[in-house]
């Protein structure tokens, strides 16, 4: 992991109590693929990235992240009238990039 992932990390759980992708999904030293800090069986990591792949190929993958994005962005540029409102959109666009995070996490996974 890059030195900046590392950093970013650190400044999101502590400062502002985030969840980062690592927290969810994560390869471990020893080339195990651990979901929420416990090791997965070899059954499992196949299965979830038969899903993670199956997924991102999906017309609804694609309709929820295009529709969830632009919203966040009227909210953000268009139609924010207090600071919520950017907050929010961010908030959005930070989720959907953590799902993506997650999803490229399990993706790059070596299944031996």
């Amino acid at each position: 992991m890059q030195i900046k992932q590392i950093i970013r990390n650190y400044l999101l759980k502590s400062l502002l109590n985030a969840v980062v992708a690592e927290q969810v999904a994560r390869v471990s030293k020893d080339d195990k693929l651990l979901i929420e800090g416990k090791e997965i069986t070899l059954d499992e990591a196949q299965s979830l990235l038969a899903e993670v792949q199956f997924i991102k190929e999906t017309r609804f993958w694609a309709i929820c992240q295009n529709t969830l994005k632009e919203q966040a962005q009227k909210s953000i540029f268009d139609n924010a009238k207090v600071y919520d409102d950017i907050v929010w959109g961010k908030a959005l666009l930070y989720n959907l990039d953590l799902q993506l995070r997650i999803m490229e996490i399990i993706k790059g996974y070596k299944v031996n």
